[in-house]
């Protein structure tokens, strides 16, 4: 079986239509041979804008403790780059556990019981940012229109299994 790595970019997009265009036709197109069985592509700044979903969703979490806790926007910012730092990643599921300030906070309570809201604020904006770029949805119903299995394999899976499914797009 062979493997198709695609970039979502123009050329992407115009090299899918004429794959299309070429498995949908009774003459092929010369010097095209289609081989690949499977495409893979990441997801992230590829099919959607991952830094102005992670903006959007970390500002409303943020936004939500700021309200519950009273505390300082830029100390505790400071406090939460130093977890992103020590895990190598701004996508660190547990961050609000490992807040000096916020487990103070909590006191004997789970962190994420506490902040139940801002957790929800959080998810509540990736939904409403998460929107695929202008061209994907056509280089996706043509993929499916010729047979090729798409499978986003991040933590935003689900995130984007509800949205190809809004556009009706199956995966």
């Amino acid at each position: 079986m062979g493997l198709l790595l695609v970039q979502f970019s123009r050329d992407a997009a115009a090299w899918v239509r004429e794959y299309y265009m070429h498995a949908k036709s009774s003459k092929p197109t010369p010097g095209i041979t289609i081989k690949k069985k499977v495409l893979i592509t990441d997801l992230d700044n590829t099919l959607y804008d991952w830094v102005e979903i992670w903006f959007q969703s970390f500002s409303a979490m943020l936004d939500a403790i700021l309200s519950l806790t009273g505390f300082d926007a830029i100390e505790l910012k400071k406090e939460i780059r130093q977890v992103h730092r020590k895990h190598g990643t701004s996508e660190y599921a547990f961050v609000l556990q490992e807040v000096p300030p916020l487990k103070s906070f909590a006191r004997d309570q789970p962190v994420e019981k506490v902040f139940n809201s801002a957790i929800t604020a959080f998810r509540q904006a990736r939904s409403e940012n998460l929107h695929l770029y202008p061209t994907v949805r056509n280089t996706l119903e043509l993929l499916k229109d010729v047979g090729r299995l798409c499978e986003p394999s991040t933590s935003y899976r689900h995130s984007l299994h509800r949205l190809l499914a809004s556009e009706h797009i199956p995966v």
